[in-house]
């Protein structure tokens, strides 16, 4: 059986999604799986097939220019009410799903893949319907375009996937889906972050003690309340914490960078941008924490990060990442600047907490030594197998 991943950047280097996926070709070229594997993804500035480290990607970037033939066709067909878009609207995803043998899709993310295919739909979050009140989710029509979009994947998908029992409570109080449709799959840790005895050189740019946060620069992701609770510490504890804030701008950044300037922070919050997987290591191991504080879930890779590098997490409170830390952790109300703020500051003054932190969270961090996310989705491969058998000499 082969099994198709669609993912818009398998080949881009930054960002949760690549994350996700790059652990998923780990797996892949590490596995003694009986099926073949292959990523969809659309670019218009790559070839149409990739052939990387013994995995097959498939550039399915479509031209849309429409020549003036048949933009004259399209209104004979109009005027005698022939809906030829419609008649062909799965013509092009499926020929190319047909075209490669594909069994199975895999959709990561909040994609809109239309096919007449089985596929399982791996879903992060539901945002826009938990909190539409950020600008990310409201502006553009953004909210409409993700209502669209999941109203058509939730119901068509053969299985949908998520992360925790947080993040299926909130499909199925915001859409009517089937629960036995929905199946929890616990997010991975990347062998990279486990287990890490990396010697790395100081970093002459980085002044401890320090606290960062790896997060990209939406409104939800709440870089804002880091902010005060540096100027909280500095301002009430007289104590001067460093933080890093690293990731790509994806609107915001203009707005944190002013508000560094109104706390007159710029000599202790500093905007790294995109790092290098080096860096970030480097950061997790000899933070005085990572800061995790978004205010959505229901999950997240980098806190599971923090705990498998030994790194102090302090994260948000919210049901998701409590359920993802089981217990481990400092979990703070992340619109609160002085919890936060404290909770940094503890870090700081008693380093027999921080070791026990360390502890406790390398402790649930084992869970995830021998953990393989594929494994866990090629069990909804065997049993769709099962269905498959039904039309298909497999």
């Amino acid at each position: 059986m082969k099994i198709a991943f669609f993912s818009d950047e398998p080949l881009i280097t930054s960002g949760g999604s690549y994350s996700f996926t790059n652990i998923l070709k780990e797996e892949i070229e590490s596995s003694n799986t009986t099926y073949e594997y292959c990523f969809l993804f659309i670019d218009k500035s790559h070839p149409k097939y990739i052939i990387k480290n013994n995995i097959k990607y498939i550039n399915i970037y479509k031209d849309n220019n429409i020549s003036l033939f048949n933009k004259f066709i399209n209104k004979i067909n109009l005027f005698f009410n022939i809906n030829k878009k419609r008649i062909n609207k799965f013509n092009y995803i499926d020929k190319i799903i047909k075209d490669e043998n594909i069994d199975l899709l895999c959709v990561i993310g909040t994609y809109k893949i239309v096919t007449t295919f089985p596929f399982i739909y791996i879903i992060w979050d539901i945002a826009h319907r938990v909190l539409p009140c950020f600008p990310e989710v409201t502006k553009n029509n953004e909210w409409e375009s993700r209502e669209n979009t999941l109203n058509y994947m939730l119901y068509h998908a053969t299985y949908i996937v998520t992360g925790n029992e947080s993040g299926k409570k909130e499909i199925i109080n915001n859409y009517n889906i089937n629960p036995e449709k929905i199946h929890i799959i616990p997010f991975p840790v990347s062998s990279i972050y486990i287990n890490n005895n990396e010697t790395l050189n100081k970093l002459n740019n980085i002044v401890e003690p320090f606290i960062f946060y790896p997060a990209q620069f939406w409104p939800h992701k709440n870089h804002i309340t880091l902010i005060e609770s540096i100027a909280y510490i500095r301002d009430n504890k007289d104590i001067i914490i460093n933080c890093y804030f690293t990731g790509k701008d994806f609107g915001n950044l203009l707005f944190i960078t002013e508000q560094i300037k109104k706390y007159n922070l710029q000599n202790q919050v500093f905007i790294m941008g995109f790092i290098e997987q080096s860096t970030l290591i480097y950061l997790y191991k000899n933070a005085l924490a990572m800061t995790y504080v978004s205010l959505l879930g229901p999950n997240n890779l980098p806190p599971l990060e923090a705990i498998a590098m030994g790194c102090p997490l302090i994260y948000s409170n919210i049901p998701g990442h409590m359920e993802q830390m089981e217990g481990t952790g400092i979990s703070v109300n992340p619109l609160n600047s002085n919890e936060i703020g404290e909770a940094i500051y503890n870090l700081y003054i008693n380093q027999d907490f921080r070791k026990r932190l360390i502890n406790s969270e390398l402790k649930l961090s084992k869970k995830y030594l021998d953990y393989s996310y594929l494994k866990q989705l090629e069990l909804l491969f065997n049993d769709f197998k099962q269905y498959l058998k039904t039309w298909k000499n497999i």
